[in-house]
């Protein structure tokens, strides 16, 4: 009669044993890498969605003050005067007919990025905008003012969170500059990075005309795409001819506070209202007459 196993016969159940534990480790270990790129999905998807969708309202309605885009065409209307050229001096006004000059609409676009936050603010529609009969976009009547505030995270000082605001009735950059940060509610938090980068387009040269063919057209200048971090109004406005960008991108990363992951985002809005700046025309330079001789 048997007594028990032999030698055989116990190195292959503890073959198969071992087997069926390594299979048994992997699949929990898979299990476990499943979850936690599940909950990465999950506490990434729903705060950046959110941003997302604020975002793309705001910036897509990103407003281009009527009388700004007046008086940026008016300049590109008047002639470049060559050197030399005789400039016209008006008589000053008489106090007494001296206007009243409006206010106007400073500020329309800022930004101003440091190491330790950023303050972005800008006038737009919240995205309120109708499609014409011609498919373009025209925004309704509301107006208000946005701001976007990348301030450290007390409890972690190694993250930023980014909190919001808006004003309808003062629409001046001060309004929401100088708000409290209490008066802010918190968009997305536990950032590791946030940079915003716009996209302006130089001022195309004006085309030189032909002389060498009598029908062919003059050919017109690329368009330089020119990348921004900060955003200061006067300058854009003289350099670039607009008070607005063409487009908006951000990038950062945020982390995840239950795996310690961090996972970079990377967003990107064309601006509607952008409109390439036509060049300035030129006058070439006419020589005096002169009287003939008697």
């Amino acid at each position: 009669m048997k007594q028990g196993f032999t030698l055989i016969e116990l190195l292959i159940a503890v073959s198969i044993s071992s087997m069926l534990s390594l299979s048994l480790y992997k699949l929990i270990q898979q299990t476990r890498f499943v979850v936690s790129d599940i909950t990465t999905v999950i506490a990434t998807d729903v705060p950046l969605s959110a941003l997302y969708g604020q975002l793309e309202k705001d910036i897509t309605g990103i407003l281009y003050p009527f009388s700004v885009q007046k008086e940026l065409e008016q300049q590109a209307q008047q002639p470049e005067k060559p050197a030399g050229y005789a400039v016209e001096q008006k008589s000053p006004e008489k106090p007494e007919e001296k206007k009243q000059e409006e206010k106007k609409l400073q500020d329309i676009f800022y930004i101003n990025q440091t190491d330790n936050g950023l303050f972005w603010s800008f006038l737009t529609t919240g995205g309120l905008q109708a499609i014409t009969s011609k498919g373009e976009l025209q925004a309704r009547p509301l107006i208000k003012r946005v701001a976007y505030r990348l301030e450290k995270d007390p409890s972690d000082l190694g993250t930023f969170s980014l909190y919001y605001s808006s004003s309808v009735d003062k629409l001046d950059l001060d309004t929401l500059k100088n708000r409290p940060l209490k008066q802010y509610y918190e968009l997305i938090g536990s950032l590791r990075q946030l940079k915003i980068q716009t996209t302006v387009f130089d001022v195309p040269e004006a085309p030189e005309a032909q002389t060498n063919q009598a029908d062919s057209k003059p050919e017109a200048q690329p368009k330089t795409p020119q990348k921004l971090e900060n955003w200061n109004e006067k300058e854009i406005k003289e350099k670039y001819r607009t008070v607005i960008p063409a487009f908006v991108s951000l990038t950062g990363s945020v982390v995840v506070a239950q795996t310690t992951r961090e996972v970079p985002f990377d967003f990107a809005f064309k601006v509607p209202a952008y409109r390439i700046p036509e060049p300035k025309k030129q006058v070439k330079p006419v020589a005096p007459l002169v009287p003939p001789k008697p």
